[in-house]
């Protein structure tokens, strides 16, 4: 039916592009599993803190000071680089990026 044999080698080039990202997803499935092997279990937390079970632990990017209490929601613009939060102190703050 292709006397070219072009079907068979842009199949061949898929398989060959999946088995790339199978093997990806395998190693950091391993990966992964490593690390939550090295977790604490909760029986050994003992400052019963739940943010010590999270798995990823980066820096803060960004500290946003000036509210006097606790934040209580965020809202983030959907184009543009600004981000609405208010406190528990009754205040709104905007932030840009």
């Amino acid at each position: 039916m292709d006397p070219e044999g072009n079907k068979l080698e842009i199949k061949w080039k898929s398989i060959l592009a999946l088995q790339k990202k199978i093997s990806a997803l395998e190693e950091m499935n391993e990966s992964l599993k490593k690390d939550l092997a090295t977790l604490p279990s909760k029986k050994q937390n003992a400052t019963g803190n739940p943010e010590d079970l999270f798995i990823l632990k980066k820096p803060a990017k960004y500290e946003l000071k000036g509210h006097k209490g606790n934040i209580t929601s965020l809202a983030f613009h959907p184009e543009y680089t600004q981000l609405a939060t208010s406190s528990e102190d009754g205040t709104i703050k905007i932030w840009e990026f």
